[in-house]
């Protein structure tokens, strides 16, 4: 049996290294709310509009796995020779998902989501920087609470062009004195502009969403998300990297900036990573390589939400184990340990003594 360590162990065991970084999975948003946990997502995606339209995609396979229908979309399309009419049922698909998250948020966090939202915030502010594999935006509360309750400052790397604008661009990560938050497959509130930088559609923005309607959008907390439903996915086009292969989500990658330079941090970040919420399944093999492969990285902790010896834990252990032989030739070996995740206390008090703590060596 795989013994896990407490998350307070691999605190004290990294403090003092050459970094700390974490990698957030589809876990941290459903610690947040039933609403973002599987059975929570096919609720939603059962009473949003426009199921019907796709109801016989998932039908067909068998299975509420977004992923695994649009990878067998992909490669239905490659056995019959038929692109087309895959490429029709992909982008609904991707098109209806994605709104289906949107409406998954917009109901809010469980409870208290003011003090949820500073303790989640407590908790992200441990780390040097953050990769969120979630379309949310709850990773990017949780840092403007931290920021707002003192533990840290932060950048997403997006910037307003000039003094006064309303409107927020992409220009990269400059500032190494505050918290990097990154998302390699995107998120849906940034949008990739055609032939220009990747935007952030932010409460005070008028390019994505006309002033007139601004006022309907209720709580600005809420706006980003909501625009999305009200306004639909195409006409917004929010940059997310939804596919059903990991060679499909690298082709996306590979087309923007914003993802790209997501993706090549993850490859060049030092010292230790820690894993949450992040099952390690087959279309997210890119990532494992980028983690496996950067000789930056020698220490992994992957997190485990309950039994270990569940079926779904011990693929996600074995996968783990696997990044062992899939170093970089000459590079130093890579040590893979297991924590629970029930002992981190994301959306519960965290244990103040690491907040904010540096893990940067100073000798």
């Amino acid at each position: 049996m795989t013994a896990l360590l407490s998350f307070n162990d691999v605190l004290n065991e990294t403090a003092g290294g050459e970094g700390r970084h974490i990698l957030l999975g589809a876990g941290f948003s459903a610690g947040a709310s039933q609403a973002m946990t599987d059975a929570g997502l096919v609720r939603a995606m059962m009473a949003s509009p426009g199921f019907d339209t796709v109801r016989h995609l998932f039908e067909r396979e068998g299975t509420y796995d977004v992923e695994q229908v649009m990878g067998n979309i992909v490669h239905r399309a490659r056995v019959t020779g038929q692109p087309n009419k895959a490429d029709e049922e992909w982008k609904a698909l991707r098109g209806f998902f994605a709104k289906a998250i949107a409406s998954s948020q917009w109901a809010g966090i469980d409870g208290n989501d003011g003090e949820l939202m500073s303790q989640a915030g407590a908790f992200l502010a441990q780390f040097d920087s953050a990769f969120s594999l979630n379309f949310d935006q709850l990773a990017y509360q949780a840092f403007l609470r931290a920021n707002d309750d003192g533990l840290c400052r932060f950048t997403d790397g997006f910037n307003s062009e000039s003094p006064g604008d309303t409107e927020k661009v992409y220009k990269g990560f400059w500032s190494t004195q505050r918290k990097h938050l990154r998302f390699p497959h995107g998120t849906l509130y940034i949008r990739e502009a055609q032939g220009k930088k990747s935007e952030k559609l932010t409460t005070r923005s008028t390019k994505f969403v006309p002033a007139p309607l601004l006022e309907q959008l209720g709580h600005p907390v809420e706006m980003r998300l909501r625009s999305i439903c009200l306004f639909g996915f195409e006409q917004i086009r929010p940059l997310v990297v939804v596919a059903g292969t990991t060679e499909e989500k690298m082709k996306q990658i590979c087309e923007s900036e914003f993802l790209r330079d997501a993706f090549t941090a993850l490859q060049r970040i030092r010292g230790a990573l820690i894993t949450y919420g992040w099952s390690m399944s087959e279309p997210d093999r890119h990532l494992v390589n980028a983690i496996a492969q950067n000789p930056g990285t020698r220490n992994v902790y992957v997190g485990i939400h309950g039994d270990c010896r569940t079926r779904e834990n011990q693929k996600t252990i074995n996968e783990a184990l696997m990044m062992i032989f899939g170093r970089v030739p000459g590079a130093d070996r890579q040590d893979i340990k297991f924590f629970s995740t029930d002992s981190a206390g994301v959306w519960r008090a965290p244990d103040l003594r690491f907040v904010g703590q540096s893990t940067v060596s100073s000798g």
